[in-house]
C-alpha cells in the first residue's frame, strides 16, 4: 500500500498559521491534499497534526486524520519521527509519499512521475529538488559558478521512503533517487516572501 501523508502541526514561528493560511483562494495544506488525490497510484492520503482547526481543514478537503502526538508536534520533533510513529500505528503501509504542505506547487503528474520513478530501479527512497551550486563567500577567489561541483538539494516538495527505511529512522537509504524537478516546484514557504512568491506560481501553474 502507498500512503501519503502531510506532517502539518500547528506550531509556526517564520509564518503563524501558515499550513491553513488562505494562498490563492485556498488553506495551503489543502494544495497538496488536492494533489496526492489525484495521484492515481496513492491509495491514501493522510494528514499528520494536533491542531483542531488543521484536522477540520484537511477531512474538508479530502484527507483522512492521523492524531499526531503532542511531543512530536514540538519544534524540536523530526520529519522522521513522525513518519516512524504513523508507520508503526499503520502496519499495512509499505510506502510513503511525503508531501510538505509549504511546498505546494505541483506540476499534475509530479507524483505520479516520482512514484514511477521510485519503482523503476529498487531505490531505498526518493527527493525531489534541484542541484545547487554556491559556496559560502570568503571561501573561494571569485570561482566561477559553473566551475563548482555542486549539490543536490531536497526542496521539500516530494519524498517518498519504503517502510523498512522508515522503521529503521533513516532519512536517507543506501540507494537514494535525487530526483530534479522544474524550477517553480522548488519553492518552499517559510516567510511572507516567500508566500507572495508561491501564490504567484500557483496562479501561473493553475494557468
Amino acid at each position: 500500500m502507498i500512503t501519503a501523508i502531510i506532517p502539518a502541526r500547528g506550531g509556526s514561528k517564520g509564518l503563524p498559521g501558515k499550513n491553513i493560511k488562505e494562498i490563492n483562494g485556498k488553506p495551503l495544506i489543502s494544495w497538496s491534499i488536492k494533489s496526492a488525490l489525484e495521484s492515481k497510484l496513492i491509495d491514501e492520503v493522510y494528514v499528520s497534526t494536533e491542531d483542531l482547526i488543521i484536522k477540520k481543514c484537511a477531512l474538508q478537503y479530502g484527507a483522512k486524520v492521523d492524531d499526531r502526538p503532542e511531543y512530536l508536534a514540538s519544534d524540536t520533533a523530526t520529519t522522521i519521527e513522525v513518519l516512524k510513529d504513523f508507520i508503526l500505528r499503520h502496519p499495512e503501509i509499505d510506502t510513503l509519499v511525503v508531501l510538505q504542505p509549504t511546498s505546494p506547487v505541483r506540476d499534475l503528474e509530479l507524483i505520479n512521475s516520482c512514484i514511477k520513478k521510485y519503482k523503476s530501479r529498487g531505490y531505498t527512497n526518493l527527493a525531489t529538488g534541484f542541484y545547487c551550486k554556491i559556496k559560502e563567500y570568503g571561501t573561494h577567489n571569485n570561482t566561477r559558478r559553473q566551475d563548482y561541483k555542486g549539490f543536490f538539494y531536497d526542496d521539500g516538495n516530494v519524498y517518498i521512503l519504503d517502510k523498512k527505511l522508515v522503521i529503521d529512522g533513516n532519512w536517507c537509504g543506501i540507494n537514494p533517487c535525487k530526483y530534479p524537478i522544474d524550477r517553480h516546484m522548488n519553492y518552499e514557504i517559510d516567510d511572507e516572501v516567500d508566500f507572495i512568491i508561491v501564490e504567484t506560481l500557483l496562479k501561473l501553474n493553475k494557468q
